[in-house]
């Protein structure tokens, strides 16, 4: 059954740009070849680890989503164990959701309430009278 993943790997810092590509490439030549369909990738960034990676303190983090058969998953994960240019990665299945439009809110502006002039002058009294009172 065909569902969509997201995979999120770190790749090591000692590794150059063309090795960084390369491995990229291999990725997704391997998601491909099993029949999968690559949706979305992020950007390489540099990244600090908050431990240390096999003897590594900083790696170069990238995500990537696509559709893939579900059968073919543990040979996927074979694949990434096996490359030894990526020190950790975390596969997981998600839902891709529809953007929904935006509900824009009507603000209810309120009325300003007529209030007659001789319900003012009791309410007057009345606090004067509780003010009285209490002297």
């Amino acid at each position: 059954m065909i569902k969509s993943y997201e995979t999120t790997y770190l790749l090591s810092s000692r590794i150059d740009e063309s090795e960084i590509l390369q491995t990229i490439n291999q990725i997704k030549e391997i998601i491909t070849s099993l029949e999968g369909k690559i949706l979305n990738e992020s950007q390489i960034r540099a990244v600090d680890l908050g431990y240390e990676i096999k003897n590594e303190t900083k790696a170069n983090l990238l995500e990537l989503a696509y559709e893939f058969n579900g059968s073919n998953l543990e040979e996927l994960n074979k694949k990434f164990r096996e490359n030894k240019n990526i020190l950790r990665y975390l596969l997981k299945e998600f839902i891709p959701r529809k953007a929904e439009p935006i509900k824009r809110r009507k603000l209810v502006e309120e009325k300003p309430q007529k209030v007659e002039l001789e319900d003012i002058d009791k309410k007057i009294e009345e606090i004067f009278e509780t003010d009285h009172e209490s002297k």
